[in-house]
């Protein structure tokens, strides 16, 4: 799990990954304090609401002017957390993250 973090740094992402509670578990950058638990809480509370209409979040992409945040469910417990500032950075997540078929 924590070899995507230094597969994502390679590309000049940055990535950690952060359990459901807001524990990290690994990152390849400093998060600052309290960002970790913001993360976690503001993808739970949108799988909430996707499950009451019965559904559920795998990923959330917060997009702003210059980047896009995006945190992706990569097990039952923990997130992956990355900010992405470029299309071509954009294409290796997917391709880094996305099931092989």
């Amino acid at each position: 799990m924590l070899e995507i973090i230094e597969k994502l740094k390679g590309q000049g992402i940055m990535a950690a990954i952060i359990r459901r509670d807001g524990v990290v578990q690994g990152s390849n950058f400093n998060l600052p304090d309290g960002v970790e638990s913001m993360a976690s809480f503001g993808f739970n509370i949108s799988d909430a609401l996707l499950r009451e209409v019965k559904d559920e979040a795998t990923e959330l992409i917060i997009t702003t002017a210059s980047k896009n945040l995006i945190l992706r469910l990569i097990d039952n417990d923990n997130l992956l957390f990355t900010i992405i500032t470029s299309k071509e950075q954009y294409d290796f997540y997917k391709s880094a993250v996305e099931p092989k078929e």
